[in-house]
């Protein structure tokens, strides 16, 4: 277990998780925030990558290759994003994160 990581809550969507994970610890150029998020849901870590890309590297990359949030999104007290859930083991996004393609 990485204790540098935040647990992964249930119901918590990978977008949440990451945007709380990248805040809380320094990218170190792994995918161990992505790993620690799949071995909680007992998800495949290896169909979430392909899902965003065979490209990421680490952690931060795989956050940028996702939506954007959106200007309506939940916050917390402390102004962090406040995830709205999704079903443990999905690899859907919460209702915090665009739902449009991302445009460059």
């Amino acid at each position: 277990m990485d204790n540098n990581l935040p647990t992964p809550v249930d119901e918590e969507c990978l977008d949440c998780y990451l945007d709380r994970a990248i805040q809380t610890s320094t990218c170190d150029g792994t995918l161990r925030a992505v790993g620690r998020f799949t071995s909680h849901n007992r998800s495949h870590h290896h169909l979430l990558k392909g899902a965003r890309g065979q490209s990421s590297h680490c952690d931060c990359e795989y956050r940028m290759n996702t939506k954007p949030v959106t200007t309506k999104a939940h916050r917390d007290m402390e102004g962090r994003i406040a995830c709205q859930g999704v079903p443990r083991g999905s690899f859907n996004s919460c209702s915090n994160w665009n739902l449009e393609t991302k445009t460059v």
